[in-house]
């Protein structure tokens, strides 16, 4: 695994109340002394854990900070600040602990897991392992890309790069309208990478409508109005999910640089 250094930390989180795991990839013979190119990972146990040929296959100097999510559910709740009440609905087979919840909807806590990735997960990774930052960057996937969209408007953080794989726009498109009307990245230089495929599904859950394609394709031109540098790959056989989003980036070694 080209001698990465893999470690999952549960780290008890007090802007969430509960524990997350933190999944921290070195790369070969790091160094405290050296300034290292950093990748916040969305979904990262899932990416970096259950498939990591991301650092098999990609002969990159990079340190990948990976967030997980407990479940389909947390998922739509930590990575999405607005809401959505209709796959609230829709999970209730998955999670019937929903059908009694008095909550109306899914999605909402995207501001306290902002707050959770800038106020705790950034320190603590960088003061245990003494990490040096040269640029931040971040990877994510369908609602972790999501979630890096709104980083964009909402987040302290300031990104040079951003991978965005089969961004989950359908959510909630309200996210168009921030994303045209506020400032991104603090108006600081930026590349986004978009990637989606053509066998991206049409629907969630058989009801709701995804677009995938023609929201990553909306989205360039959006982003590019916003003088970012962006680039789109559409695979003819791309399809949703790890498999594919993994081979996208093991057959594109460069996209890290």
């Amino acid at each position: 695994m080209n001698n990465y250094q893999l470690q999952v930390i549960s780290y008890a989180s007090k802007t969430l109340t509960m524990n997350k795991d933190i999944i921290i990839a070195l790369p070969p013979n790091f160094e405290e002394t050296k300034s290292y190119v950093t990748y916040l990972v969305f979904d990262g146990k899932d990416l970096l854990l259950n498939n990591h040929n991301i650092l098999t296959n990609n002969n990159s100097n990079c340190v990948y900070i990976g967030i997980s999510s407990t479940n389909n559910m947390t998922r739509f709740n930590d990575l999405a600040m607005y809401t959505n009440s209709e796959v609230k609905t829709l999970m209730t087979k998955y999670f019937p602990i929903l059908t009694s919840s008095n909550i109306n909807s899914l999605g909402g806590n995207g501001e306290n897991y902002l707050a959770f990735i800038e106020n705790e997960v950034l320190p603590f990774v960088t003061n245990k392992f003494k990490l040096k930052i040269i640029s931040l960057n971040a990877l994510g996937c369908s609602m972790g890309a999501y979630f890096c969209l709104q980083m964009l408007y909402c987040s302290s953080l300031t990104f040079n790069t951003m991978i965005l794989l089969s961004p989950a726009i359908w959510f909630n498109e309200q996210i168009f309208n921030d994303l045209a009307i506020k400032a991104l990245n603090k108006n600081q230089p930026l590349t986004i990478k978009l990637w989606v495929g053509k066998k991206e599904p049409k629907f969630f859950e058989g009801k709701i409508s995804t677009n995938y394609e023609s929201n990553t394709i909306c989205l360039e031109q959006l982003l590019i109005s916003h003088k970012i540098i962006t680039t789109i790959m559409i695979d003819n056989n791309g399809s949703h999910g790890f498999k594919w989003w993994i081979n996208y980036l093991n057959n594109n070694p460069l996209i890290f640089v």
